[in-house]
């Protein structure tokens, strides 16, 4: 994927802007993004082009990676709610379609699909000239949540950010090799780039991005994968006790050694619940942020 990106003249300090769900894809090419040398933005596709416009519009990306999946809205489809996110993004030169629909045939952008891109491309290149950068080079521009006002960018450099995840993956979370990790988070949360680097730990990660449907929806993928490591928010813990599901009597969770939860207070009942209705387990309040990643 990397070598796609450069065949299209992608390279150092190039602003890459990708709107996806929480998929594979999207971690491949994120990490062919950052081999590059390139900056990366990231958001989900069903935030609107208006919400997209207010973060995407300020770092003037030259590429857009896009997955229309959830796309479309009440009064535009995905194509339309494409083409409307364009309009607004005058910088950008080309688009590169990450799923499988019919390309959109609006005026604008050259648009191209990943995969064939890639069909034209070796499997194993044996010579790949990777650029070396700078320590603070930027790796992200992230963006405030704009509950103060419009959304503000803020650069994370390539060095630093990986310096830290590795900090909290391999010393705060002892990730190993060994793990699993699963964190519940979409494309346009600071976790979903905190979880891509638990990949330099050498951790499997896993991805959802489908509904919560009920409280024994994420403990099934859980124990489906054999995940070790689970992050989730005390929102869903509450929702679990609050509906009387015990995930340890209704699924395996032999594999899990750890729950971590981020992203609201995590109030002082819920260390019980989870000793008691997941298991002897440590329960971890995490924090973190935007602004520090």
């Amino acid at each position: 994927t990397s070598l796609a990106l450069g065949a299209l003249g992608i390279g150092v300090g190039d602003p890459v802007v990708g709107i996806a769900p929480n998929h594979a894809g999207m971690v491949v090419a994120s990490l062919a993004v950052a081999a590059v040398g390139a900056t990366l933005s990231t958001a989900t596709p069903d935030m609107g082009p208006s919400a997209l416009l207010g973060r995407f519009g300020q770092v003037e990306p030259v590429l857009l990676l896009v997955d229309r999946t959830g796309m479309a809205r009440d009064t535009q489809s995905a194509d339309e709610a494409l083409a409307t996110l364009l309009s607004g993004l005058p910088t950008v030169e080309q688009v590169l379609v990450l799923d499988d629909d019919p390309l959109p045939q609006a005026p604008g952008p050259r648009v191209l699909r990943l995969a064939e891109l890639l069909d034209g491309l070796p499997d194993d290149p044996a010579d790949v000239d990777w650029p070396r950068l700078p320590f603070d080079h930027p790796l992200w521009t992230m963006f405030s949540s704009g509950t103060t006002g419009p959304p503000k960018a803020i650069v994370h450099g390539a060095g630093g950010s990986l310096l830290e995840h590795l900090k909290e993956h391999r010393l705060h979370g002892d990730l190993t090799p060994a793990d699993t990790l699963y964190f519940h988070t979409t494309t346009a949360w600071m976790m979903w780039n905190w979880q891509l680097s638990a990949l330099a730990v050498g951790a499997e990660i896993v991805l959802y991005d489908g509904p919560v449907a009920g409280p024994e929806t994420l403990w099934e993928l859980v124990a489906a994968h054999g995940v070790t490591v689970f992050g989730t928010s005390p929102a869903y813990l509450q929702l679990c006790q609050d509906d009387g599901y015990r995930p340890a009597d209704a699924v395996d969770l032999r594999a899990l050694r750890a729950v971590l939860a981020t992203g609201a207070v995590l109030h002082e009942w819920q260390f019980g619940w989870v000793a008691d209705a997941v298991g002897p387990v440590p329960l971890q309040s995490i924090s973190g942020g935007t602004d520090i990643l």
